[in-house]
Formats: C-alpha cells, sequence, structure tokens
C-alpha cells in the first residue's frame, strides 16, 4: 500500500511541476514582452563591459514575475538599471525599452516608447534621486542584437511618440561599448 501511495504522491508532484512551467513553454503575449525585455537589458549591462571596470552595475530592477498573482512591486516602477562610473563616483538611472517596430505618423517615422504615466515616473525618479535619467531605446527584430540603438537623456524623451529624426543625435553603433565623456555617458 505504502508504495502505491508513494507512487501516487510522486505522480501528483510530477504533474503540478508541470503545470508550473507551462508559462516557459507556451507563454503569453505579456510574459515573451517581459522576455524579449530581459534580453534587452542584459545587452545594454554588457554593453557598459563591467569586466573592465569603468562601471558598476549598482542595481538591476528585478521584474520580479508577479503577474499570475496580480502583485505590483513598487520597486519595479523604477528604471531598470542604476549604473556607477567608478573613477567620478557620478551614478545614473538607465530605462531599457526594446521595440521590433516603427509608427508613421503624418509621414514621419517614429516609436511609441512608454506611457505619459511611465515618462513622469521617470522624470520623478531622477528628480526625487538627483540622477540622470537615460532611456536606452533599441529598435529591430532581436533584442540581443538590435537594428538601431538610441541612449536618450529623459528630456529629450518627454513625449510617448518619439520622432526618429528628433532623436537622431542620440542614436549610437549598437556594437560599441558605452563610454563615459565629459561627465555624460555615450
Amino acid at each position: 500500500m505504502d508504495i502505491i501511495l508513494n507512487f501516487y504522491h510522486a505522480t501528483l508532484e510530477l504533474f503540478d511541476k508541470l503545470i508550473e512551467t507551462k508559462n516557459i513553454w507556451f507563454p503569453d503575449k505579456t510574459r515573451k514582452q517581459l522576455w524579449r525585455g530581459h534580453r534587452f537589458e542584459k545587452y545594454i549591462v554588457d554593453l557598459f563591459a563591467p569586466s573592465e571596470n569603468e562601471f558598476t552595475l549598482v542595481d538591476w530592477t528585478s521584474d520580479i514575475d508577479f503577474l499570475e498573482f496580480n502583485v505590483i512591486v513598487e520597486r519595479n516602477l523604477n528604471p531598470d538599471l542604476l549604473i556607477k562610473h567608478n573613477k567620478s563616483n557620478k551614478i545614473f538611472a538607465i530605462e531599457c525599452k526594446f521595440r521590433s517596430w516603427i509608427t508613421i505618423e503624418n509621414g514621419r517615422e517614429g516609436v511609441e516608447w512608454a506611457r505619459k504615466d511611465q515618462i513622469d515616473r521617470y522624470l520623478k525618479f531622477g528628480k526625487d534621486n538627483s540622477l540622470q535619467v537615460f532611456i536606452a531605446l533599441g529598435i529591430g527584430d532581436y533584442p540581443s542584437f538590435p537594428r538601431e540603438l538610441y541612449l536618450i537623456p529623459i528630456e529629450n524623451a518627454l513625449y510617448p511618440n518619439l520622432y526618429l529624426s528628433a532623436i537622431k543625435n542620440f542614436k549610437r553603433n549598437e556594437k560599441e561599448k558605452i563610454k563615459f565623456i565629459n561627465g555624460l555617458i555615450k
């Protein structure tokens, strides 16, 4: 009888584990977007080349997955990364956004990068913490290899839809490591 009961419990445990992994095997749209965002964040972290000791990753917002519990973690509303330039001790925040499409409005190419409430929250975070906030905006098919990359000060990204012509000065080589030049990251 013990053998049958043990087998029964082991079978139930196996089914529980299979159900827990369903989101990995069959992710919904929200989870796919979250994973794409994480891949892009990792790509941006790698551009800071933490192993070369010019920058230190101070914080990386976890985006802890509480989707199925409908729980909001307030800290996850902050910009994704806090990076410190080691020589100057200057800390700045980076919000990473990856988009696989561009929009056309009035004949101008643009990208919808955030909602107005998010933009206001990033501005407030920068002001409250006396930090510069940058938007790392990637456009392309693959978050780990964006076709285009922009590093935009939040003050230049005040609208949910950014025209590419308005942010062209913030475009950078998507493969080049990020540097700290004259008090700014470039």
